[in-house]
């Protein structure tokens, strides 16, 4: 299981909405989302980054960076404001560790998350990973 972010606007809807595709749903109302995040928070870890919460599996250890999972295909690239910072520094890691430096690190880093463009908000969201990984 992957982390999920769910951000205070944004509340349950991402995690309520998978939820609810999962089940053949079209439609997830105002009950569901409620119900939904009420049960994540008792079930899961969280750690509150500032665009919003991620839900973490009990195999995870808080203790340590989580692995970063490249996208499979087209249907599961995330955003980069989808992916916990933890993440994403340990994406840093790989791509600078493979030698890359300066601007290339953005660009190197968005291709991994599967990203056509390096917009300013990712881009914004990769500068927040590298910072946390200690590299700015």
């Amino acid at each position: 299981m992957k982390s999920i972010r769910v951000a205070s606007n944004y509340v349950d809807a991402l995690l309520a909405r998978r939820i609810a595709r999962a089940h053949g749903w079209l439609r997830t109302g105002g009950r569901i989302r409620e119900r939904v995040f009420q049960l994540a928070r008792r079930r899961y870890r969280t750690t509150d980054e500032e665009i919003g919460t991620f839900y973490w599996p009990e195999h995870i250890d808080s203790a340590t960076e989580p692995p970063f999972r490249a996208p499979a295909d087209e249907d599961s690239v995330r955003a980069a404001d989808e992916i916990s910072l933890s993440e994403l520094a340990s994406l840093a890691r790989i791509i600078i560790n493979q030698g890359t430096e300066g601007e290339a690190v953005y660009y190197a880093m968005a291709r991994k998350l599967g990203l056509q463009q390096l917009r300013a908000s990712s881009r914004m969201r990769l500068k927040q990973a590298l910072h946390s990984a200690g590299y700015l």
